[in-house]
């Protein structure tokens, strides 16, 4: 059989992990993909809106669009700060936005009153901006296991398509290689 001295001496290392689990033979652990929020690409992604928009916005309404735009993806923060001037940004660019509301909503309310959701690419530019804004944290399981096979046939319906797979006996034929994958929980 291919590998079963390494199989047998990576196993034996495994098996010393607190989160082994026998009756699978691998390792399963929480991980998660974390997107905090980045100044410089909130600040990119505002630019690049406001760019996507210039022609779209009227002329004489853009140094406002702009300013507005810039106010609110500088304070950098998912929802709108307790020090963000509401009353003030309503009497000097007319849109009424809130502390505590979503800073991205009182973007996409910013863009409506300007028309700058005309633009071609409004919503590719303003998606990226959105994202920006909004940090995610999402929770997955992750699986370290000795046998190829588990990952194929959970990502595969007909594993013998694998071209690492003997076609005889729907055995892995390439080196003892550990693999780990990740499942949303």
């Amino acid at each position: 059989m291919i590998g079963v001295f390494n199989k047998a001496s990576l196993l034996s290392l495994l098996r010393k992990h607190p989160s082994w689990n026998e009756d699978t033979l691998s390792v399963k652990f929480d991980v998660s993909a974390v997107r905090n929020l980045d100044v410089g690409v909130i600040r990119d992604k505002a630019r690049a809106l406001l760019l996507a928009a210039h022609d779209s916005v009227e002329v004489c309404r853009y140094d406002d669009f702009y300013s507005a735009v810039l106010l609110l993806a500088d304070t950098s923060e998912q929802f709108l700060p307790a020090w963000f001037n509401d009353e003030a940004f309503y009497k000097t660019y007319g849109v009424e936005v809130k502390k505590g509301q979503k800073t991205s909503r009182a973007l996409n309310k910013v863009c409506r009153e300007f028309g700058a959701t005309l633009a071609e690419s409004f919503n590719h530019r303003f998606a990226e901006l959105a994202d920006a804004l909004n940090p995610i944290n999402i929770p997955r399981t992750a699986s370290l296991s000795i046998h190829p096979f588990d990952y194929l046939e959970m990502s595969n319906v007909d594993n013998t398509r694998h071209p690492d797979c003997d076609m005889m006996t729907g055995v892995i034929v390439q080196a003892l290689s550990p693999i780990c994958w990740t499942q949303t929980l």
